[in-house]
């Protein structure tokens, strides 16, 4: 079962040293996976695909009862559409 462990967001698009989000999911089974995609949004019509424009590449390896980190650089497609106070869903899929 993935979790989501801890956002962290460094600061505003605009500043370059800081122009990005950490996403940590972790696993709580027993069996390793790897995520393949991530989505972010505030309804399940609008998620938008962070793959490419994070590190999860072809997919990121997440062991059995262990974290990863996924990280989102911006500004990005999200970036343009974004509402402050409206970002509540998060999603991750794996194999």
């Amino acid at each position: 079962m993935l979790y989501k462990e801890n956002v962290r967001f460094y600061g505003p698009p605009t500043d370059a040293a800081k122009n990005r989000t950490d996403i940590a999911v972790g696993n709580s089974g027993k069996a390793s996976t790897q995520v393949l995609r991530r989505y972010i949004g505030n309804t399940s019509g609008n998620l938008i695909d962070l793959a490419t424009y994070s590190n999860i590449g072809t997919g990121k390896p997440l062991n059995a009862e262990s974290a990863t980190r996924i990280t989102v650089t911006w500004p990005n497609a999200l970036a343009s559409a974004w509402e402050a106070g409206k970002l509540t869903t998060s999603k991750s899929y794996h194999r």
